[in-house]
């Protein structure tokens, strides 16, 4: 079952989300850190709640470090971003700018103090650094994850007599050779 767009409503805030087989997806609006309420879903002319069910602000998810701090131009590497609340995010998203504009890419949370994404194809062969923002639902990015993204040259091939080597440029240069 899935009913899109319902509303659901706490005392003082609303949002709009999504109701799955097993759970409700919501986006608040802001609310005062260390505020609670109990949770009421208004569904038509239906209302349901619970008193053990409770909805907390906390605070903001904090990005502290990336690695690798570099990607390529054709995209592809994963990026691991971790920090303090991760996991209070419904659907983290990185935001990639280029001169070519903004791409958006889902990430996977993997506990509370990591996220994985996947760097996009940058539409660009400038290797220009770019900047990039992690989003948390409708949270403001961290100062943190607003620092550039190098860009290092995408992987090459060459023959090297009866094999094919493959080389990365960045730190470290990796050189790999397949003989066959």
């Amino acid at each position: 079952m899935l009913c899109a767009p319902c509303t659901h409503s706490w005392p003082t805030v609303q949002c709009r989300g999504t109701i799955r087989d097993t759970e409700i997806l919501c986006s608040t609006s802001a609310g005062e850190l260390g505020s609670t309420a109990t949770v009421v879903v208004a569904i038509d002319n239906a209302r349901v709640s619970n008193p053990a069910v409770i909805f907390d602000y906390v605070n903001n998810p904090n990005v502290t470090a990336v690695f690798p701090s570099n990607t390529i131009p054709s995209g592809g590497v994963t990026l691991t971003f971790t920090g303090v609340g991760l996991n209070i995010a419904q659907q983290p998203v990185l935001q990639v700018d280029t001169s070519s504009g903004a791409t958006l890419v889902n990430c996977t949370v993997m506990d509370s103090m990591t996220v994985t994404c996947v760097s996009p194809n940058l539409r660009t062969t400038s290797l220009s650094p770019v900047s990039y923002s992690l989003l948390f639902d409708n949270a403001p990015p961290t100062t943190q994850n607003q620092l550039p993204l190098n860009v290092q040259p995408d992987p090459s091939n060459f023959r090297l007599g009866n094999g094919t080597g493959l080389v990365t440029t960045g730190t470290p240069t990796i050189i790999r050779i397949v003989v066959r």
